[in-house]
């Protein structure tokens, strides 16, 4: 008779969970917060060892295992907005782990279930996500808020992962955000001359020109129809992005709207992104 320490399943399921909400975050390109992450792979823990207790063997049945994933998930993830994307990665991720341990007991001789089996099956398929996938997490189109503080201060804006914006400052190599300058007229509310005004009215060059402030500067960018465009940036006092701080992050002012249909207000680099 197979003897199972429920202590054991619990925190083996639960270090399973928590990798690969990592790979299924890595993907998708989604940041998973520590907090949401533990959560997570906590339930998971404590679904796998509820599945061992007597009479509960029907939470292992098919149906309640979609139901208790789609449940991590949406622990690890947040809203329904954004939840089929990371599920369906999950499922999926979840499903090649599983192929990678049954070969590896069926390789050894070993039961699926046991940790000198399940342990190197997560390793190795961790291994391959992360060659496979190492820069799924920079792909653009992800949304992300970008708080800037200038003065005490302080705008949010939603900022969009874009694969086009590889505009660098070319003193540091530091990367560059544009926003709209009415987006960022709050961020220089009392300051006469003000920046967005400027641009907005007297385009880039003559609004740096004016300001005469050493923390603006130009930087050099190119698009369809425009060669050798300048755009004015500066260094906020502080720039986050998702909460983390950016502290080398420049922000330029365009003097029209980065977005059409306001989804976002704010471009940054897919490296920059969430």
């Amino acid at each position: 008779m197979q003897v199972v320490y429920i202590d054991s399943v619990f925190f083996v399921n639960a270090l399973i969970d928590c990798f690969l909400l990592l790979a299924t975050g890595g993907i998708c390109g989604v940041r998973v917060r520590r907090a949401r992450l533990i959560l997570s792979a906590a339930l998971g823990g404590l679904y796998a060892a509820a599945g061992y207790l007597p009479g509960m063997g029907f939470l292992l049945s098919p149906l309640l295992r979609v139901a208790f994933g789609i449940l991590i998930a949406l622990a690890a993830f947040g809203g329904p907005r954004s939840l089929l994307r990371p599920t369906l990665t999950l499922f999926a991720v979840a499903a090649a782990f599983g192929g990678v341990a049954w070969a590896l007991a069926l390789f050894t001789g070993g039961r699926l279930a046991e940790p000198q089996v399940l342990i190197p099956a997560l390793l190795c398929c961790c291994g391959i996500f992360s060659i496979v996938f190492r820069r799924a997490g920079r792909r653009g189109g992800a949304i992300a808020q970008l708080t800037l503080i200038r003065g005490g201060r302080c705008v949010r804006l939603s900022a969009m992962a874009d694969t086009g914006n590889s505009l660098t400052d070319p003193l540091t190599g530091s990367g560059v955000a544009v926003a709209g300058a009415d987006d960022l007229m709050p961020l220089f509310e009392g300051e006469s001359p003000n920046p967005a005004v400027l641009v907005r009215e007297r385009g880039a060059v003559a609004a740096f020109e004016a300001l005469e402030d050493s923390r603006f500067r130009l930087v050099p960018y190119s698009a369809v129809g425009v060669e050798d465009g300048l755009l004015l940036a500066f260094r906020p006092d502080e720039a986050r992005l998702d909460g983390r701080p950016k502290r080398s992050l420049l922000v330029a002012v365009s003097p029209n709207s980065v977005s059409d249909g306001g989804a976002y207000r704010a471009l940054i680099g897919a490296e920059e992104g969430p």
